[in-house]
């Protein structure tokens, strides 16, 4: 499948592809700044928690709501930031920003995410995740994401 995509497109091809994905990363990410300062102003909540690993086409951010979640088709994962506590377990998504992503769709995911339910306003299933779910453990909460 790799070497089908390398034969379709020229090099050129490839680097502009790789570049749109690198701008629509950055744009997203200036895009959910924005959210969190208004999120912090309007509902008082904490940070969303924005990072992304130099070059990856990946964004990683506070889970939304399960209904935005599912509305975008969302990646979640649970971490434990901190081996052996669970007071340190954030929840987490992260999207794909392929070739093919507009800043339109972005727009359009991130105006969702001003809403006043986007987000759980704590996270009351916390104890249902340390039973329910095997948690990544990593001592390197900027190494990438899970």
């Amino acid at each position: 499948m790799l070497w089908d995509n390398i034969a379709q497109h020229p090099d050129d091809r490839r680097i502009s592809m790789a570049t749109h994905s690198q701008r629509m990363v950055a744009y997203l990410v200036g895009q959910l700044a924005k959210v969190e300062a208004y999120r912090k102003a309007e509902f008082n909540e904490d940070s969303l928690f924005v990072d992304r690993t130099p070059l990856a086409i990946t964004v990683r951010f506070r889970r939304p709501s399960a209904r935005l979640v599912a509305k975008w088709s969302v990646s979640t994962v649970s971490m434990r930031m901190r081996p052996g506590d669970d007071g340190s377990i954030r929840h987490l998504a992260h999207v794909f920003l392929m070739a093919s992503t507009t800043q339109e769709r972005i727009g359009a995911f991130v105006a969702d995410l001003y809403a006043y339910d986007a987000f759980d306003a704590g996270e009351p299933q916390a104890d249902l995740f340390r039973a329910a779910v095997a948690l990544a453990e990593t001592p390197f909460a900027d190494c990438g994401f899970a």
